[in-house]
């Protein structure tokens, strides 16, 4: 009863009906770099097109265990950055710092500080289903080890999960197409310190 009442007290926070919702869109930004600005109203929680306004909650662990009791739902747009590598390797290429610089800008701002960000790499059909399972989680991971020691984003308001070439976006028979679908996605799937239930 009471996790109920908590749940139902944290929904009005942040000013959410039940039952409203809206569709999430992949914005494609593989074609060109997004300022911090572009970033935070993408990935800015919505509702019914409306922004919700970011609300102080007491400290409830990390967004581990907001997946472990929430699962992943996207509660905004979903960001597709054309982030560069070193061929086969995680290491990220110079030329992508600069957008990195604006997502951890973004990821700091005040709209989006206290939400959870699932970082996905992804990849194209080129190598094998394991191969390119294995190099997208890699990159995912380096992707949030730059994020939180070059640009001090919280680690723990960070999930890394490797899709792959499970999910495309454009033709991977073109290069063009190819090149959209290397990609890494910043996911907003919700508010790390909403999680905590009590039970007392």
């Amino acid at each position: 009863m009471k996790r109920t009442r908590i749940a139902a007290a944290l929904i009005g926070l942040l000013g959410v009906t039940v039952g409203e919702s809206r569709a999430q869109d992949v914005r494609d930004f593989t074609t060109h770099q997004p300022t911090s600005q572009e970033l935070v109203e993408t990935l800015r929680p919505q509702t019914r097109g409306i922004a919700i306004a970011p609300v102080a909650m007491a400290a409830a662990g990390s967004c581990q265990a907001y997946r472990q009791t929430r699962g992943i739902t996207p509660v905004a747009d979903i960001a597709a950055l054309h982030i560069t590598f070193a061929f086969n390797s995680a290491e990220i290429s110079s030329e992508s710092l600069p957008m990195l610089k604006n997502l951890g800008e973004a990821l700091k701002s005040a709209e989006l500080s206290t939400s959870c960000m699932q970082i996905e790499g992804h990849t194209d059909s080129k190598g094998s289903d394991a191969y390119n399972q294995t190099l997208s989680q890699r990159r995912a991971q380096s992707v949030i080890r730059y994020l939180e020691k070059s640009l001090g984003v919280e680690e723990d308001r960070l999930l890394a999960v490797g899709k792959g070439e499970s999910d495309p976006i454009a033709d991977n028979s073109t290069d063009l197409g190819r090149r959209k679908n290397r990609r890494v996605q910043i996911v907003n799937i919700g508010y790390a310190k909403a999680v905590a239930h009590r039970n007392d």
